[in-house]
């Protein structure tokens, strides 16, 4: 099957289906031109889809830049000049904090982005939020960096300062997970699903093949899909998982495993 063939396999609209073109594109050009291309921010399942495509591409080189557990990232290629790992200030991805005083009002994700999108910004021109008391940290591209500093000055009712800050000094609430570790039989989706939500492998079939586990975004009906190291498994209705390894093997001949489910 080729690219435009698997794109229209793919694809579960005409949107997707332009997305998943575009990104094909750019990963050409940045192999033609040697210079480097990115998209805007992809959602989970768009991320998925841009990674099952990725081997009719030639698996380009690739970053996810947005940070680590990230749900909303862009996809960077870059040319094979530039030494990787990429320096965090060469990538499209920016981070801008806004101060507020915290007893005057508190700032949601509804209101943080609703002031954003006044400004005329695109939805998938910003990433992730991270919200705490008197401040809230946010993943916008790069390129919109000096514009947000200067033209973002509330959120609701509430004043906001605005300044650029490094990735490394974003302020990312702490993620509740808990971390098991396991043997399966293999590493099929059910044995997975099975172990990490603490069900029959029986049921992780079941809900499987009735659309309720997503693999890396994506609804996948196939209990016997292998899964590898680093898949984000998301059940309906128990949560979400990554594997977050895998390859061992114990004195039984089975496969372990360490997975982190967020509570």
């Amino acid at each position: 099957m080729g690219v435009p063939e698997t794109i229209r396999h793919l694809a579960a609209s005409g949107e997707e289906e332009l997305l998943l073109r575009q990104i094909a594109e750019k990963a050409g050009r940045c192999a033609r031109q040697n210079v480097p291309q990115w998209t805007r921010f992809l959602t989970a399942r768009e991320q998925g889809l841009a990674e099952a495509l990725m081997p009719l591409l030639g698996d380009p080189a690739r970053i996810w830049c947005g940070g680590e557990g990230a749900e909303r990232r862009v996809l960077y290629f870059p040319a094979d000049w530039q030494t990787l790992p990429v320096p965090g200030e060469d990538l499209p991805v920016g981070y801008v904090r806004c101060r507020y005083a915290a007893e005057y009002g508190s700032v949601t994700h509804r209101d943080l982005l609703g002031s954003l999108m006044g400004l005329g910004i695109s939805r998938d021109s910003v990433g992730d939020l991270y919200l705490s008391e008197g401040q809230a940290d946010a993943a916008v591209l790069r390129e919109l960096v000096p514009f947000v500093c200067a033209q973002l000055q509330s959120a609701g009712r509430v004043h906001l300062a605005v300044e650029e800050i490094r990735e490394s000094d974003v302020r990312r609430p702490e993620e509740k997970v808990e971390l098991r570790r396991d043997t399966v039989a293999s590493l099929r989706l059910d044995s997975v699903v099975s172990s990490a939500f603490g069900m029959a492998r029986e049921k992780a079939a079941a809900l499987i093949r009735a659309g309720r586990v997503q693999l890396n975004g994506l609804e996948c009906l196939k209990p016997d899909r292998p899964v590898e190291a680093g898949a984000v498994l998301t059940a309906r209705g128990f949560g979400k998982a990554v594997l977050r390894e895998a390859g061992a093997v114990s004195r039984k001949g089975r496969i372990c495993v360490v997975l982190a489910r967020y509570l």
